[in-house]
């Protein structure tokens, strides 16, 4: 016979079963080597004595043992039985089933041969874990509750959350506790476990970002003035219990746009009496504010003007100017309350009028409640109002000019010259011109107005312009010399207004300072009496104009040829007169000359009122030499002299004046051997101070140096 081989139950995986007294799964049973079949000895069961889980199943096998120990798997031959079918249950072909816990028998019946065992079952056991949910997704900051739920071998189902062991794969990721509250820590992936013994389940957690979980609109609650703007703000919590601004993104709506309207970015406007709620939602999530609006408020006050510049004295009205909230305008400037920083620089009433007082800075302000303006205001120095052009009306020869004055008065009522500073302007520039610093001249008969003005402030006056006047009288000329008993006949003009001259001789008056030195007659001859100095004078109306005459002494000159007298034999004789201009009597100062230019004598011979010298020229003139020799030819000077200052008429001091006619007689050679007299008159010659002086020095040496020679005599050669 062959040997069927052994059959080995084992236990499935995931039962779990004890195997008692499990040995080989070996033998058979064979025949003979005569062919004979061998006898069954037993029937044994395989495994022995096992214990099941209730709900398991496992497979039993029946085993033939001959005598010969051959052995035969018989487990699909035998009958199959079980002492407690509520405890275990087996099939004809050895599948048990654990029903109930406790024991029973299970036996098998081959060839009338019973093979038994006991068969112990156990409460069910776990087969698996299931975590649910099996797949979560949570948003960073959230936790949930997981759940074990246990499969037993009985199909049974069990709440292990409390008892498992629980576990995460990632904790930064998802974090687990003791009972599977599984919490959202970073944005990732992560595997949660629970296990009981060998057996665990598991579920994924994806962890994405924070969600939001509420949204708070701030201000919550508020109230403005129609008119108004305010900017709401959304903040949104999230599930990591952060909070991020929201304003910009979330969408905004008003329960009542016609009393609260808001914009896309949460500027939230008053628009009308009234309340609204304003709210801001992002996906599912929404949070709202309440807004009531009331009157519009007022917001600012404007002063005008602002700045503003006032000069000392002057005043200005301010007004306020009130803008709201609804961005209207009302006039405040009668309900503001006034005030100034510098009320004595700037000062300012309960209606707004400013006043300028002093130099300075000041701010003027206008409150209502509490909401004011301002405006700055400088004083500057006073302004001017007009100007007062003196005198007012004039008359002008042509040619004239006249100092027209500019007189300023002030914003503070002062005045003040304006004249050199002032732009001036005539009219009629033909008829009167006016230079920059106002004065004005006559230039053709007419009318003009002439103005000052500074800045766009002017003042003017009338200008008539007559016919022109004689403005100076002029003596031509001016200065004169004179020699003695001489005359010179002076000219009087006058120059009129217009520049243009007249001869004015014989219309003005002639008068002499001095008549004695110079006289001067109607027609402004003028005679030398005396030596010395007078001024001359003429008038004419307003008008004098003066001449200066100085009355030179006269050096009286005469030319001799003693030599031609000699040969003929003929004396010459010079005559000396004094002709009485002066009532008194005078010195007559006589020089002798040679032909060198030489003084050789001199001698001083006094005359008296209307008396005549006859004097020799051989032995009067040239009888005492200084070098003891006559000379042939020169010539003789006279200069009359102040008896007063020197009465012995001495020639060494010299003091010109009065005057002295002298002639003389020469003889002259006929060329046929005859001789004739000539007379002449001595010429005259003006005599400078600087040549009496020389004259009176060197007849000094000529006495001195000649021991009484060189000296005249006063005609005794006569």
């Amino acid at each position: 016979m062959g040997r069927n081989p052994a059959i080995c139950v084992l236990p499935t995986l995931g039962m779990l079963f004890s195997l008692v007294a499990l040995t080989s799964c070996g033998g058979s049973s064979s025949l003979g080597s005569e062919g004979k079949t061998e006898s069954l000895a037993q029937v044994s069961l395989h495994p022995q004595g096992p214990t099941v889980a209730k709900g398991s199943s496992f497979q039993l096998t029946a085993t033939a043992v001959y005598n010969d120990g051959k052995t035969q798997d018989i487990t699909d031959s035998v009958t199959w039985r079980t002492s407690n079918a509520a405890v275990v249950k087996v099939d004809q072909g050895g599948d048990l089933s654990a029903m109930g816990v406790g024991s029973a028998q299970v036996s098998a019946q081959y060839q009338g041969i019973i093979g038994a065992d006991s068969v112990t079952v156990s409460p069910a056991a776990l087969v698996s874990i299931a975590i649910t949910p099996n797949s979560s997704s949570l948003p960073v900051g959230v936790s949930e509750q997981l759940t074990a739920t246990g499969t037993f071998t009985d199909q049974s189902t069990q709440d292990l959350s409390q008892s498992a062991t629980w576990s995460s794969s990632g904790s930064s990721v998802a974090a687990v506790n003791l009972t599977g509250m599984a919490t959202a820590k970073a944005i990732g992936n992560a595997t949660v476990s629970a296990a009981v013994g060998t057996t665990s389940g598991s579920a994924s957690v994806t962890v994405s970002p924070a969600a939001l979980v509420s949204i708070a609109v701030t201000p919550n609650s508020s109230s403005l003035p129609v008119g108004v703007s305010e900017q709401l703000t959304a903040t949104g919590t999230f599930t990591d219990q952060s909070t991020r601004d929201l304003t910009r993104s979330a969408s905004w709506n008003s329960s009542a746009p016609s009393v609260a309207a808001v914009n896309a970015n949460g500027m939230a406007t008053a628009e009308a009496l009234g309340n609204a709620n304003l709210s801001a939602t992002v996906g599912n999530t929404s949070g709202s504010a309440l807004m009531s609006v009331g009157p519009a408020a007022l917001v600012s006050i404007s002063v005008a003007p602002n700045p503003s510049s006032l000069p000392v004295g002057v005043s200005e009205q301010l007004t306020a100017t009130g803008a709201f909230t609804d961005h209207s305008t009302r006039d405040l400037t009668q309900s503001a309350t006034w005030s100034s920083s510098g009320p004595s620089v700037a000062a300012v009433n309960a209606t707004g009028m400013a006043t300028a007082k002093a130099l300075g800075s000041a701010t003027v302000s206008a409150a209502v409640g509490n909401t004011a303006g301002s405006a700055s205001l400088t004083v500057s120095p006073a302004a001017l109002v007009s100007i007062d052009v003196t005198p007012n009306s004039s008359s002008l020869p042509v040619g004239e000019s006249e100092q027209l004055s500019a007189t300023g008065t002030f914003t503070d009522q002062s005045t003040r010259d304006v004249t050199q500073s002032a732009s001036w302007s005539s009219s009629g520039p033909s008829v009167a011109s006016v230079t920059e610093v106002g004065l004005t001249t006559a230039k053709t008969i007419g009318s003009t107005t002439v103005s000052a003005a500074v800045g766009n402030t002017a003042g003017s006056a009338q200008v008539a312009v007559t016919a022109a006047v004689p403005v100076a009288l002029n003596i031509s000329p001016s200065t004169i010399s004179i020699t003695l008993g001489s005359s010179r006949q002076l000219k009087a003009m006058a120059t009129y207004s217009d520049g243009s001259t007249q001869d004015a001789t014989a219309v003005v008056q002639w008068t002499s300072s001095a008549e004695d030195i110079v006289s001067v007659d109607s027609q402004g001859l003028s005679v030398a009496q005396e030596v010395g100095d007078a001024t001359i004078w003429v008038t004419e109306q307003n008008l004098t104009a003066t001449a200066q005459a100085t009355v030179i002494p006269l050096a009286l000159t005469h030319y001799f040829d003693l030599a031609t007298a000699q040969a003929s034999n003929l004396d010459p004789t010079v005559f000396l007169a004094n002709p009485g201009l002066v009532p008194s009597s005078i010195c007559s100062m006589i020089y002798v000359f040679d032909q060198k230019e030489e003084m050789n004598e001199c001698c001083g011979c006094k005359i008296s009122d209307s008396g005549l010298l006859t004097l020799s020229l051989e032995k009067d003139l040239t009888r005492n030499t200084l070098t003891g020799l006559k000379p042939k030819t020169g010539s003789i000077k006279v200069v009359s002299s102040d008896l007063t200052s020197n009465p012995q008429c001495d020639p060494i001091s010299l003091t010109p004046s009065g005057l002295i006619l002298a002639w003389g007689t020469n003889v002259r050679d006929r060329g046929d051997g005859t001789s004739q007299f000539v007379e002449t008159e001595f010429a005259r010659v003006p005599l400078a101070t600087i040549e009496s002086t020389a004259l009176a020095n060197s007849c000094s040496a000529v006495q001195k140096l000649g021991g009484g020679h060189g000296v005249c005599s006063c005609g005794r050669g006569n």
